[in-house]
């Protein structure tokens, strides 16, 4: 085959599915834009049938989309709902079956591609690197993960956060020391890194072919739409609102929001958080002794796309993530919502001065600092409507670099990249082993 002609390509996505955020919006984004252009095989956890299959059902697509659903034996299933640890024991133990199942894809339909694209970490092996002896070409990532909190918010944080933190550090160290890890690593045709401190570990392991691109992807196209349309629908005469969704645990930093939002003390504004978590009744007493129970909105959990028609509707977007997560930001900028956010990890590199706000940080940083920064942006937002109204235009030009269309493009052009090395690679083993000649002697003669 060419690099140019069709070519059969498999994503193992242990996250993934449609209508959803996260680690599974980001695995099925790519696999369903793929899928405009040729046939897509995908490995995934079980868990994930009842979201895929009912969207497949209902959606005719050009090409088909061959899902193998991989789960665990009960015995160690329950893992994948219990505790970090067990969590990533669980995941670790998955890639093994799903290298199984790649192989029986492989020898059945013989892949030219496969790509690890969920989970989001570049701290552990994936069953991608099962099929490279098979001279099937391996794409890891994009990837990242494994970031820690700020040192200063690690340590003043509630006891909880800090354990967190431990564990997700003792975690990443203990395998990165895993020789499958570095296997995974060296053996891949392409490293795709979502943020600088993982290019800086694939280095470290050997790995040759990195590039460094930003993993944030737009949702789909319904999820667009509804986004524009709640635009669109917004009411001129509602109070000045700053958004921001994401579970509700510490390193979402929305105490940090909430502390610089009553600060900046704007008399005809308001603040919601979407979505639901362990920190509601902190942030809602927090609220209260700040004197903005009545302008600060939990409504709780809902579906990801009342998620992103809620912050399409605001004024601006808030995503003051203490550890790497793109939350929602993509899609409000695409609504034409610019957005507030610190200035690191993937947020950073999907904002820029143009289109929103970024508030410096680093391991120095305080929380008080960053309340008094986060305060210092809120009023200048809300006492110049003009800016926010141009930055909101900047945001919807900047986030089209991040459209499914766009990003489906990148991939095919890695995808090309991969298989031009894999020819090259070919072309240069049967120069190097040439075959024999035939010899036209019977058998037997001398």
């Amino acid at each position: 085959m060419t690099s140019e002609s069709p070519y059969k390509l498999l994503f193992i996505a242990y996250a993934c599915g449609p209508g959803r955020g996260s680690e599974w919006g980001l695995g099925w984004h790519y696999v369903e834009d793929l899928a405009r252009t040729q046939p897509v095989w995908l490995v995934t956890h079980e868990d994930n049938r009842s979201l895929i299959e009912p969207y497949l059902r209902d959606r005719h697509k050009t090409h088909p989309v061959n899902v193998t659903y991989v789960r665990l034996p009960g015995v160690v299933s329950w893992m994948r709902n219990s505790f970090y640890s067990l969590y990533n024991l669980h995941y670790y133990l998955w890639q093994f079956a799903a290298a199984r199942a790649a192989k029986r894809i492989h020898r059945a339909v013989k892949l030219d591609l496969i790509q690890h694209v969920s989970l989001f970490r570049w701290w552990m092996p994936s069953a991608g690197a099962s099929l490279v002896d098979d001279g099937v070409g391996f794409i890891f990532g994009h990837v990242g993960g494994g970031d820690q909190l700020p040192k200063r918010f690690s340590r003043n944080g509630p006891i909880s956060a800090r354990f967190s933190d431990f564990f997700r550090l003792l975690a990443r160290n203990i395998w990165r020391h895993d020789p499958l890890l570095k296997r995974c690593i060296r053996r891949a045709d392409l490293l795709l890194a979502g943020v600088p401190s993982c290019e800086t570990w694939f280095r470290r392991y050997g790995g040759k072919n990195i590039a460094q691109v930003c993993s944030a992807i737009a949702g789909s196209a319904e999820l667009q739409a509804a986004a524009s349309e709640a635009r669109a629908g917004r009411l001129a005469s509602q109070p000045f609102t700053f958004a921001s969704c994401g579970g509700l645990s510490y390193y979402r930093g929305v105490d940090l929001a909430v502390r610089a939002f009553a600060k900046a003390n704007l008399p005809n504004a308001r603040y919601i958080h979407l979505c639901d978590g362990p920190m509601r009744g902190q942030i809602t007493q927090l609220a209260r002794d700040l004197g903005v129970a009545d302008r600060v909105e939990l409504p709780g959990d809902m579906p990801h796309v009342d998620c992103v028609r809620a912050v399409a509707r605001a004024d601006a977007c808030v995503h003051t993530v203490l550890r790497d997560s793109q939350g929602a930001i993509v899609e409000a900028m695409l609504a034409g919502v610019p957005v507030m956010t610190l200035d690191h990890l993937t947020p950073a590199m999907i904002v820029t001065n143009e289109c929103g706000t970024k508030i410096p940080i680093d391991d120095n940083t305080t929380p008080e600092q960053i309340v008094d920064r986060i305060a210092l942006a809120m009023r200048d937002w809300y006492e110049h409507p003009e800016k926010v109204a141009a930055m909101g235009e900047a945001a919807k030009r900047r986030a089209e670099i991040f459209s499914t269309a766009a990003k489906g493009e990148q991939y095919r052009a890695f995808h090309r990249s991969v298989i031009r090395q894999l020819a090259g690679r070919a072309a240069s083993n049967a120069v190097a082993t040439p075959r024999l000649p035939h010899s036209s002697a019977a058998p037997g003669a001398s």
